[in-house]
């Protein structure tokens, strides 16, 4: 409720039923604000999130590498190991 409050001090005359409900109208104004466009003029998007923190050896005897690059490449091998030696 605080961020519905947040919109619509930000945006006077805007009402929460506007044409693009599918997505939360503070996450459109920051969207069309980066885009450098109207609210209006968002057909549609598609949103990716990406860790940027580095990859860290961790562990009470360093023995875990945490890396979101390399559990994606071993996730990807053991489904494919799986799928292909069935």
């Amino acid at each position: 409720h605080e961020m519905q409050k947040l919109v619509e001090g930000n945006v006077p005359g805007e009402s929460s039923g506007g044409e693009n409900t599918k997505h939360h109208p503070l996450l459109l104004q920051l969207i069309a604000k980066e885009a450098n466009c109207e609210v209006d003029e968002i057909c549609d998007f598609e949103l990716q999130l990406c860790d940027t923190q580095p990859s860290v050896v961790a562990g009470a005897m360093k023995e875990f590498i945490f890396s979101g690059r390399l559990d994606n490449l071993c996730m990807s091998f053991c489904s494919l190991k799986v799928c292909f030696s069935i």
